[in-house]
């Protein structure tokens, strides 16, 4: 079992990779030179995830999704297809629990040493769809955000937690889903 020394810093990253199979060095690069890694839009289906777990076999892949139905793989397709989403984890991290939520949320444990002690780190990886200005995206993005505030709350206080991913928000900017990013923030 690897134990990595006092002082360890572990990387993370998160990509948007808008296709793997166009995007194939950059994620490669990218995932080098991370311990863990969340993409999303890799767009690729089930039988298509040969194509990152062969390319990087010292990582776990995790929670591997597909948004392609099966009916439309096997059909031409044409521009932005489907989104997708999966967590490459170095198989030196010790992974303590991954969870699948629903759609947008999925979520990983690890145990990481800081200063000599192991840790718990709480990772909620998230995709949440385009602001298309209707109620039922904005109740989704406000719900999503209550989700990840109890995820939050149910772990603990004083332990590291990162949330990753595109939640199509930003800071300062002042749209409806920039708020709600920004709420959580402030509880």
């Amino acid at each position: 079992e690897y134990k990595p020394s006092p002082g360890y810093t572990m990387k993370i990253s998160t990509f948007n990779c808008q296709g793997f199979k166009s995007n194939r060095q950059m994620v490669s690069n990218l995932i080098v030179d991370n311990d863990i890694t969340y993409l999303i839009e890799h767009w690729l289906t089930k039988q298509e995830a040969n194509l990152i777990s062969e390319l990087f076999p010292n990582h776990f892949l995790l929670n591997f999704q597909t948004d392609m139905e099966e009916s439309s793989c096997s059909r031409r397709r044409r521009g932005r297809p489907y989104g997708g989403k999966c967590w490459l984890i170095k198989k030196h991290i010790k992974i303590i629990s991954y969870d699948l939520l629903n759609e947008i949320i999925s979520t990983v444990e690890v145990e990481i040493n800081s200063n000599g002690e192991n840790l718990k780190m709480l990772l909620i990886g998230a995709w949440i769809p385009f602001d298309d200005n209707t109620s039922d995206k904005y109740a989704q993005m406000v719900s999503t955000m209550s989700a990840v505030e109890s995820l939050i709350m149910d772990f603990g206080h004083n332990k590291p937690i990162a949330i990753i991913g595109d939640l199509n928000a930003a800071i300062g900017r002042g749209r409806r889903y920039d708020k709600a990013l920004e709420t959580l923030i402030k509880k």
